[in-house]
């Protein structure tokens, strides 16, 4: 079934990205991953994980270093009609960071319990990999991203930890079982070592790893929607009902005021205002 390489498998489809000027489109055996492809790609991984990073901050993490982002080195897509004959020819976008929860008085079951109860669009499902020490929250898939959020309860000092991941889907980028034809036709014009390879898919995917400061300012500032879905999960970390909530913003010189009415309680939050770096605050401080 090999020889049936002409027919499109590992399809993976990419939303447009405003920031990049990306329009949308799909990579696969037949058209890999693109440079301007794998920009949008992460710049939508990024957008996802500031949300997350969002939703912990509203529940009291604070983050004491920059995050990592990084193309994973290989992750297995299929190369034939055979769904079974797959190669190492994929790429994986993930964005991580560590937040910490100060204090030793925070029960952590409780914590994994109000993150549970939030709704299916933001937390899918809570599981108890060591009860009262460690919690996976699994987040739905947003932006082409899939959240992963990791909780655990350190001592020496008191505080629980938690790991915010986001990873995108699989993206095909080469050909691992077989050469492409161009190689097969200049067999003996051309020889490419597995450096001079690496080097050329890193720099078709923009980068291998670099850091992610989780509070950078974007360069063309936070837009409006981001600002007013990051608001809303900042609150909803913190344990507000936003099922009633309508969010106003008002682009301000560094970034957005939101105002939040909807009920008396929330009437009662004011404006909450969020700077293109992401921090959020309320208005008077």
């Amino acid at each position: 079934m090999r020889s049936l390489w002409f027919i499109p498998h590992g399809n993976t489809v990419t939303e447009p990205e405003e920031s990049t000027g990306y329009r949308g489109g799909w990579s696969s055996t037949l058209h890999p991953i693109s440079t301007k492809q794998a920009a949008a790609v992460a710049a939508h991984g990024r957008r996802r994980a500031r949300e997350m990073l969002s939703l912990l901050e509203g529940a009291g993490f604070i983050a004491t270093e920059a995050g990592s982002e990084y193309w994973s080195e290989t992750e297995l897509v299929g190369e034939g009609f055979n769904r079974f004959d797959k190669g190492y020819n994929g790429r994986v976008h993930k964005v991580a960071a560590d937040l910490t929860l100060p204090g030793s008085t925070s029960d952590i079951a409780l914590l994994a319990r109000r993150f549970a109860d939030l709704p299916p669009s933001v937390i899918e499902r809570v599981r108890a990999d060591t009860p009262d020490k460690t919690y996976t929250l699994f987040l739905p898939r947003q932006h082409g991203h899939a959240g992963t959020v990791k909780i655990t309860k350190r001592e020496d000092p008191p505080r629980i930890t938690v790991n915010l991941l986001a990873t995108s889907k699989r993206y095909f980028y080469r050909w691992d079982k077989r050469e492409p034809v161009w190689k097969i036709l200049l067999r003996n014009q051309t020889e490419e070592g597995h450096e001079d390879r690496r080097a050329r898919e890193i720099a078709r995917l923009g980068f291998s790893s670099r850091d992610w400061p989780v509070h950078a300012e974007l360069p063309d500032g936070i837009s409006e929607s981001e600002a007013t879905d990051r608001v809303r999960l900042y609150l909803m970390g913190a344990g507000v009902d936003t099922a009633a909530a309508t969010f106003r913003a008002r682009r301000t010189d560094s970034g957005w005021d939101v105002a939040i009415s909807g009920d008396p309680a929330l009437d009662a939050l004011g404006v909450l205002r969020i700077t293109d770096a992401g921090r959020i605050n309320p208005l008077d401080e």
